[in-house]
Parts: structure tokens; sequence; C-alpha cells
């Protein structure tokens, strides 16, 4: 009897140095949503073709499930940074306080471990708040930015003005947590520096905002992500307009799974009630 085969879905264009990682992905602990371990790839593959030079930064790592996607882009001349406490005290009670409940396993020597698991080149650590990054790497050096770090306004407020700095020309930045009802400070912040401090959007997804402060980095690449995007009907997108900018929605693939098989045999209707609502709008 032939194998069985599933359709082509987006997550065969990944490349294949990380193929290995996201037939594993579960086994790291942490949150990374199946679009944006592919925006990451496709983004960072961009970068490289249009030839953006500079680092890679992540603030906030956690246990590496997002680094181990961002690390294999760093390029000969390229470090891929990672900032974090881990288990250090923030020196502020909410921010300890956050960490306490939410980040209970993170240590640096757990990050380590995982990382090195899939990437063989060590990312360069920045054990320190992200309030001094700019101590630690210089500005317009960082040609993609994932900030996932504290979640009170005031610590995001300061990471946004300084990838403000930090991002080269064609440099792009993903917020985490833009809009999970338990951090409105990432929300207001990121919302407030597009509409006041020059931040552009590409797209959002369920969990992050992607934006530069390029007008031509925002332009160029929404239009080409919107192309790749495209091609796959695996993944619903959608524009709107925010604050005057022209903003893409993309929703999570729909990966081919037992119980999108499932799904699949079953008609429309009776899919619906077994298996979950319609799918919200998006836009035009």
């Amino acid at each position: 009897m032939a194998k069985a085969t599933h359709p082509a879905g987006i997550q065969d264009d990944l490349a294949s140095a990380l193929q290995p990682y996201w037939n594993v992905r579960h086994t790291v602990r942490g949150l990374l949503e199946d679009i944006d371990f592919l925006l990451f790839d496709w983004l960072l593959r961009d970068q490289a073709t249009r030839d953006v030079k500079g680092d890679l930064l992540e603030i906030g790592a956690f246990q590496g499930k997002s680094a181990i996607v961002i690390g294999p882009h760093a390029r000969d001349a390229e470090q891929f940074i990672v900032c974090d406490i881990f288990e250090d005290s923030t020196r502020d009670a909410a921010n300890d306080e956050e960490n306490a409940d939410s980040y209970r396993d993170l240590t640096r020597r757990s990050f380590e471990d995982n990382y090195r698991r899939f990437v063989p080149r060590p990312a360069t650590i920045v054990q320190e708040l992200s309030t001094n990054i700019r101590d630690h790497v210089p500005d317009g050096t960082v040609r993609f930015a994932h900030v996932d770090g504290g979640h009170m306004y005031d610590v995001i407020k300061a990471d946004v003005e300084s990838i403000s700095h930090l991002l080269v020309e064609g440099g792009i930045v993903a917020f985490d947590d833009f809009r999970a009802q338990h951090t409105p400070g990432v929300a207001a912040a990121v919302w407030e520096a597009v509409a006041s401090a020059g931040l552009l959007p590409i797209c959002v997804t369920d969990a992050k905002f992607y934006g530069t402060w390029s007008q031509p980095t925002a332009d160029e690449t929404r239009a080409r992500l919107h192309g790749w995007l495209a091609a796959h009907a695996d993944v619903r997108t959608g524009e709107q307009s925010v604050h005057g900018h022209p903003l893409l929605l993309v929703a999570n693939p729909r990966i081919w799974t037992r119980r999108r098989r499932v799904r699949a045999l079953l008609p429309p209707v009776v899919a619906e009630r077994l298996m979950g609502r319609q799918e919200p709008y998006l836009g035009g």
C-alpha cells in the first residue's frame, strides 16, 4: 500500500535548517504560534535575499522556543544576541512578581541546554535588564528584533524606544503579547508608538505585532509577504487600515493534522458543530 501523504502546506517552505526543529517544536517549553515560527523564518530569509545586514536580537528568551528559530539565520559576520535576566532579579517589584508567576523555570542553563540541541553556534548572552540593552548593543546594528520581555507598560515603552535606535535602515521588530488580556501595557506602548513615535505596522498575528521605522521597508515587506501568503490556501489573511497605515492580518495556518484530516471527511455543517465556531472576520 502506498504511504499516505499530506497536502503541501506553508510549513514546507521553511528553511531546511529549521525543518528538524519544526518537527519536534513541542519539546521546547514556551509559547510560539506556528504562524510566528513561519513568519520569523520568512522575514529573516527575505532580509538576507535583500542583503539587509545586521545582528539579530531577542529580548526575553525563556527556554529558547523562539530563539531556536532566529539563531540559525545569523550569517558569518552577524551575532544573535539574547537579552534576558534569567534567574536574576529585575529589582522591580511588579516585574519580579510577573516572572515569579509566569516564568518559574527561567534559568540561563535551561535556555542554553535547549538552544544547543538545535543550533551549533552559541548565542551572545546579555544577562541584563532590557532597559540597559543600548549599553551592550550599538545603535543602528540590528536587522531583526523580537521583544518578549517584561510586559509592564514602563518596561515595554523603554523597549520600544531602545529598538527604534537599535534597528538598521530596513530593520524589523516583532512585539509579543500586543493584544493579550494580561498584557495591556504592551498594547498601550506599541499602539502609542504607532500613533506618535513613527512605528509603522507591517502585519499582526494572534500574538505578535510586526513593524519597522522605515516606510519603504513597511510597504515593500508587506507587499512581498502578502504575495507569499497568497500562494498558500492554508493561511487566511485580511487587510485593515489603522491610524492611516495599511495592516496585514495573518491567521494561523491550517496545518494538516489528524484532527484536520477527520474534519475534511465530514460535511461542513457537522464539522462546524463538532470542531469549532466560524472563524472571525479579518478585514477585506
